[in-house]
C-alpha cells in the first residue's frame, strides 16, 4: 500500500483528527472490522511524531484482558522494575514519558485489561497527554472502559468508503481501475469496508477472480474465492454460537423486517447478532430491514453457515424465506446500500425462478417474454436467453409479436447487432399478419437507438386492420425520434397519449416521458418528479425501474447543479447496477452522467474511471445515454489542444446522423475548449428550432463562447438560471471569467470569478471542477498560492516569511504576483479567492 492512500481515501477524517490533537482533544476512532481504523490511528500517529509529539503505543486483545498489565509492559517502554501494583505503574509511566508531550495511541482499546486502563487514566490526570483510541462502537461499550474516563474526547467514525474511493483503493493495489460492474459489486460485498476491499483485490488477483484487459480490471464470474472463507472468519471471531446460528439464518432469508426476524430467529439471538456487529438495520420509512454486513459474510455463511442456523430456516422460515422486500437508505450510508443490494439481489434471483418454472410449464410466447424480460434484467449470460428465444412454441399472436419486438431491441442494443435486429423484424413481417406497423415503427425504434433517425415511411399510421397494439409501438417510436429532435412537448404528448400500454413498452415510455419533461418548461417540477419517481422504483422493489429513474433524476440534477443530490443518486443506484446487465443503454447514460458529476466536483479521475468498460460492455449513443469520454477533458485538469477537435467531431457525428438533442450538450463542452464556427452555426441553427426551451438556451450558450461574446454570455447565465439548470448557468458564468481573462479585463474577470461562485453556493459542497478553466488561466504556481494562505493564517507578510523561512521581500514578490496574474488586490482578497475559486 502506497503512502497516499490513506490520505487519498481518508484525508477529511485524519486532517481533523490532527487538528483535534493538536489542541489536547483525544480522539476516539470507531469502525468495524477491516475498516482500516488501526491504520489511520497510526497515520495520525505519524503525523503527530512528525510534529514533535512523542508516541507510546498499546494495543488491546481479547487474550489479555484478564492479564494485568500485559498491553502496558507490550508497549515498548522498559518496565525495569516490573508492573506489580497500579501506583508502581504510574510512577514507572511517569519517569519513562519525562516532560514531553505525548500521544498515546490506544488500538482496539475495548480489549485492554483494567489495569492498564487504570494506569493510563491516571497519567492523563496527572499531566499533558492526548489519546488516539480505536474501537468496534457502541456494540461494546464498557462503562468501565478507557474511552469513558478520557476528557475531552471527539468520537469519529471510520465511514463506508464510496465508490470512487474503493476506485483509489483499486488502482494503488492493482495499477489500473476497476471496471464499473466490477466496482460496484465490489462495494456492496464488502459493504464499503477499506480492509475487506484492498483484500479482495489482492485476493482475486491470484486466484484468477479479477482480470486485467483494456486498461481495467473486471471479474469475469464470481468475486468469491474459497481463499477468501479466512477473511470472512475474522467477523466471526469471539461472537456466541448464538450469533453464529442467527448469522448463517439470516444470509440464507436474505434481509428481514424485525418482526420477521424475531419469528424465525427469537429476540434473544436477534440480540446476540446485533451486539456482535454483524447486521445493521437500515431505516425505509415507518419500516426497518435487519440484515448482515458486510455481505461477504453471507456469501460464506451460506457455503460454510452452521447447521442450526439452517435448520431454522427450514423450520421456521416459510414464506420468509423467498419474500420480496425493499427498503430504501436514508443518506448516502455505503453500508446501508450493500444491505438494499443484497436485497435486490434476492428479488431478482425469485424473480428469474418465478418465470422460468412459468415458462418450463408453459413455453408459450407469454412465458417466454416474462423469461427473458427477466434474464436480460438479472444480466444473464447471452446463451441462455438464445435458449428460451428458440425453444419456445408458437402461442397468441400479440405475444409472439412484442416477443420479436423484444428481441430485436436486445439483439440491436445488447448485442450490438443492429443488423440481425432488422432482418429479424422484416423477416416476421409475413408470420405476423396484422402487426405490419409494429415490425416498422420497431425497426425505427432500434435504428433511432443504435444509428440515426428513421425514415418517416416507418412511422406511418397502423391499418386499421393491424392489432391496436401497433399503435402504441408507434407511438414509441415516434417519441423516440421527437426526444432526439428535441421536440420534448411532442414526445412527452405522444408518450402521456398512451394510456394502457402493453406491459412491454410501460417502462421505456415512462422514461422517455420523464426525460422529454425534464428538458421542457418546468424543469424543477420534472427533476422532483423524477425523484418521486425514483423513491416509488425502490418501494415497488423493482431494481430496473431503479436504474432508469436514476439515469433520468441523476441528468436533471446534474443539469440543475444539484451535484449532492445526485452523488447520493448515484451511489445508491451503483450498489444496484450489479444486479443488473453491463450494457443496458439506461446504466451506460448513469455512468455518463456520474462521470460529469465527479468531473464538477473535482473528481476528473474518478470521472475518467467510470468511463472504463471492458470491449465487451459496448454503450449505445443517444440522449444521456451514451456521453461518450471525450467530453470530460472540457472540464479536466490539463487540456489538450486536440481535444476540442475531438469533442467538435462527435458533435458533427451527431448532427450527421440526425440526433441533435445530443449534438447541443457536446457541444458545449467543445466550446468551452475551443471553436469551430461552422459547426457552431449548425448547432445553433438545430438548437433555435427545438421545442426545448433549455435547448435553444444552450445553443446561444453555445454562440456566445465561440463568438466570445462576454455581454451575451452575462445575459445567458441570467437566462439559464431562471430555467433551472444551475449547472449550466455556472458553467457559462465560468465562460465569461475565461473569456475576460484572455482579453486582458483582470479585474472584471475576478469578479465574475467571484459572482460563479456565488452563484455556485447551491451546487453543494464539493463544485471545485466547475473553476478549472479559470484556475489553469490565472496559473498560479504552487509556491505563490503557499505564500497566499501562509499570509491569510499569519496575519502578517514577516510572519508569513518566518513560517515559510522566507525573507518578507520574498513574501510580499509572491503576493504581487498573485495579484497581478489574478486581478485580485489585496492580501485578505487573495486570500478568498484561494480559498475559494482559485483553489483546488
Amino acid at each position: 500500500m502506497s503512502s497516499n492512500v490513506l490520505e487519498d481515501t481518508f484525508g477529511e477524517l485524519l486532517t481533523s483528527a490532527s487538528d483535534f490533537l493538536r489542541d489536547d482533544i483525544s480522539v476516539h476512532l470507531v469502525g468495524p472490522r477491516r475498516s482500516g481504523r488501526s491504520l489511520l490511528a497510526l497515520e495520525i500517529a505519524e503525523r503527530a511524531r512528525n510534529e514533535g509529539f512523542g508516541v507510546l503505543t498499546v494495543t488491546g486483545n481479547p487474550a489479555w484482558r484478564k492479564e494485568p498489565f500485559t498491553a502496558l509492559a507490550l508497549s515498548g517502554l522498559d518496565f525495569s522494575s516490573g508492573l506489580r501494583s497500579s501506583p508502581q505503574a504510574v510512577v514507572e509511566l511517569s519517569r519513562l514519558l519525562g516532560s514531553r508531550r505525548w500521544l498515546v495511541v490506544c488500538d482496539d482499546a475495548d480489549d485492554l485489561d483494567q489495569q492498564t486502563v487504570g494506569a493510563l487514566l491516571a497519567m492523563c490526570r496527572r499531566r499533558r497527554l492526548v489519546f488516539v483510541a480505536t474501537t468496534r462502537g457502541a456494540q461494546r461499550f464498557d462503562p468501565d472502559g478507557l474511552v469513558v474516563g478520557l476528557t475531552p474526547l471527539v468520537q469519529l467514525a471510520v465511514p463506508p468508503l464510496s465508490h470512487d474511493r474503493i476506485q483509489r483503493i483499486a488502482v494503488d493495489t492493482l495499477g489500473a481501475p476497476l471496471d464499473q460492474r466490477t466496482l460496484s459489486r465490489v462495494a456492496t460485498l464488502t459493504g464499503g469496508s477499506f480492509g475487506l476491499a484492498r483484500a479482495m483485490m489482492r485476493v482475486g488477483r491470484h486466484t484468477g477472480a479479477l482480470t486485467e484487459g483494456e486498461g481495467a480490471w473486471f471479474a469475469p464470474g464470481s468475486l468469491w474465492s474459497d481463499e477468501l472463507a479466512a477473511l470472512a472468519d475474522t467477523f466471526l471471531a469471539g461472537t456466541s454460537d448464538t450469533a453464529r446460528d442467527c448469522a448463517t439464518a439470516l444470509a440464507l432469508t436474505g434481509p428481514l423486517e424485525p418482526k420477521e426476524a424475531v419469528t424465525i430467529f427469537g429476540q434473544p439471538a436477534l440480540d446476540a447478532l446485533l451486539s456482535a456487529g454483524l447486521a445493521h438495520d437500515v431505516a425505509d420509512g415507518p419500516r426497518t430491514l435487519v440484515g448482515l454486513v458486510p455481505p461477504l459474510l453471507a456469501s460464506h455463511l451460506r457455503r460454510e453457515g452452521s447447521p442450526v442456523g439452517r435448520l431454522l430456516v427450514r423450520e421456521r422460515a416459510g414464506a420468509y424465506a423467498h419474500r420480496a422486500l425493499m427498503c430504501r437508505t436514508e443518506g448516502p450510508g455505503r453500508a446501508h446500500a450493500a444491505v438494499v443490494s443484497e436485497r435486490l439481489r434476492r428479488i431478482a434471483t425469485a424473480w428469474v425462478d418465478r418465470q422460468r418454472d412459468a415458462w418450463e410449464a408453459d413455453p408459450s410466447p407469454g412465458a417466454a417474454l416474462d423469461l427473458v424480460e427477466a434474464l436480460r434484467g438479472t444480466g444473464a449470460p447471452t446463451a441462455s436467453i438464445e435458449c428460451v428465444l428458440q425453444h419456445s412454441r408458437p402461442g397468441d399472436v400479440l405475444d409472439a409479436a412484442m416477443l420479436v419486438f423484444w428481441e430485436a431491441v436486445w439483439r440491436a442494443v445488447d448485442l450490438g447487432d443492429l443488423a440481425a435486429a432488422v432482418d429479424l423484424l422484416r423477416g416476421a413481417r409475413e408470420r405476423l399478419p396484422g402487426f405490419g406497423a409494429l415490425l416498422r415503427a420497431a425497426e425505427a425504434y432500434v435504428v433511432c437507438l443504435c444509428d440515426r433517425i428513421p425514415a418517416d415511411a416507418l412511422l406511418a399510421d397502423p391499418d386499421p386492420a393491424d392489432h391496436p397494439v401497433c399503435a402504441e409501438v408507434v407511438a414509441l417510436a415516434r417519441a423516440e425520434v421527437a426526444l432526439e429532435l428535441g421536440n420534448v412537448l411532442t414526445a412527452a404528448e405522444i408518450a402521456d397519449g398512451v394510456r394502457s400500454p402493453h406491459r412491454a413498452l410501460a417502462p421505456a415510455l415512462a422514461t422517455l416521458n420523464a426525460h422529454a419533461r425534464m428538458l421542457g418548461n418546468d424543469v424543477r417540477g420534472a427533476v422532483e418528479d423524477n425523484l418521486r419517481g425514483l423513491e416509488e422504483a425502490y418501494e415497488d422493489q423493482d431494481p430496473q425501474a431503479v436504474q432508469h429513474r436514476s439515469t433520468a433524476a441523476m441528468a436533471g440534477l446534474y443539469m440543475s447543479g444539484r451535484l449532492d443530490e445526485a452523488d447520493d443518486v448515484l451511489e445508491r443506484a451503483l450498489s444496484v447496477s450489479s444486479v443488473l446487465p453491463p450494457r443496458d443503454p439506461h446504466r451506460s447514460g448513469l455512468l455518463a452522467m456520474g462521470a460529469e458529476v465527479a468531473v464538477l466536483q473535482g473528481r476528473p479521475e474518478f470521472a475518467r474511471q467510470m468511463t472504463v468498460q471492458p470491449p465487451v460492455y459496448r454503450t449505445v449513443d443517444g440522449m444521456f445515454r451514451g456521453l461518450l469520454p471525450s467530453t470530460l477533458p472540457a472540464r479536466g485538469p490539463e487540456p489538450r489542444p486536440d481535444d476540442a477537435a475531438g469533442v467538435w467531431e462527435a458533435v458533427r457525428e451527431r448532427l450527421e446522423r440526425g440526433h441533435v438533442a445530443s449534438a447541443v450538450p457536446f457541444a458545449v463542452a467543445a466550446a468551452e475548449l475551443g471553436r469551430d464556427l461552422e459547426l457552431t452555426d449548425s448547432v445553433c441553427q438545430v438548437a433555435a428550432r427545438m421545442e426545448s426551451p433549455v435547448m435553444r438556451m444552450l445553443g446561444e450558450y453555445v454562440e456566445a463562447a465561440v463568438l466570445a461574446d462576454a455581454d451575451r454570455l452575462a445575459d445567458v447565465t441570467i437566462r439559464l438560471g431562471n430555467l433551472g439548470v444551475l449547472g449550466y448557468a455556472v458553467q457559462a458564468a465560468v465562460t465569461r471569467g475565461v473569456l475576460l481573462y484572455e482579453s486582458g479585463k483582470l479585474r472584471e474577470a475576478a469578479l465574475a470569478a467571484d459572482e460563479a461562485w456565488e452563484m455556485s453556493e447551491a451546487c453543494g459542497r464539493h463544485r471545485a471542477g466547475f473553476f478549472v478553466r479559470l484556475r489553469s488561466q490565472v496559473a498560479l504556481s504552487a509556491r505563490e498560492v503557499e505564500v497566499v494562505q501562509a499570509r491569510a493564517r499569519w496575519g502578517s507578510s514577516s510572519r508569513a516569511a518566518d513560517a515559510l523561512q522566507a525573507s518578507v521581500r520574498t513574501v510580499e514578490t509572491h503576493l504581487y504576483n498573485a495579484s497581478r496574474k489574478s486581478g485580485v488586490s489585496g492580501a485578505d482578497a487573495l486570500a478568498q479567492a484561494v480559498a475559494t475559486w482559485l483553489g483546488e
